[in-house]
């Protein structure tokens, strides 16, 4: 999902032919059926993703994905702040 740069949203996980047996085997152990990742991007650059679960086998709502895609801009422009935050400390010798 990093490399693609891309959503990854996987629902009904144990009937969902495009669920691979890890997928089936941690929605198993973590109690979830539907699972939500959104890729936290510098550009083309991946710094990472949020993700979230629920116990439903149903899709989440199109607004609840795009608040998540939302929250990880926001990741991302709080990562980037404190990288120039602590380069500009040490231009200044803070």
């Amino acid at each position: 999902m990093l490399r693609e740069r891309r959503i990854f949203h996987l629902v009904d996980i144990e009937h969902n032919p495009a669920a691979t047996p890890q997928h089936i085997e941690n929605a198993r152990l973590g109690g979830y059926r539907t699972r939500l990742m959104v890729p936290m991007l510098r550009g083309d650059s991946p710094l990472g993703l949020i993700a979230v679960t629920h116990q439903a086998p149903t899709p989440f709502p199109d607004r609840q994905v795009a608040l998540l895609k939302t929250f990880a801009d926001q990741a991302v422009i709080a990562i980037e702040n404190v990288r120039l935050s602590r380069s500009w400390r040490r231009v200044i010798g803070i």
